[in-house]
């Protein structure tokens, strides 16, 4: 559960959801970045051409 609290009345839906974006106060151990950036530079992408970017 969490303990926000809001400024001024909104529906309870908005305090109590869950945040994909909250953190835990806890270091995250060096191998586990290390993993999620390796499988980051393993990635696939469409030959470095990247969502967003279309050439002229």
């Amino acid at each position: 559960m969490n303990n926000r609290r809001a400024d001024h009345p909104i529906d309870l839906i908005f305090l109590e959801r869950w945040s994909p974006r909250a953190f835990v106060p806890q270091t995250m151990p060096v191998a586990d970045v290390l993993t999620i950036l390796e499988a980051a530079r393993w990635a696939l992408s469409a030959q470095l051409v990247f969502a967003g970017y279309f050439p002229r």
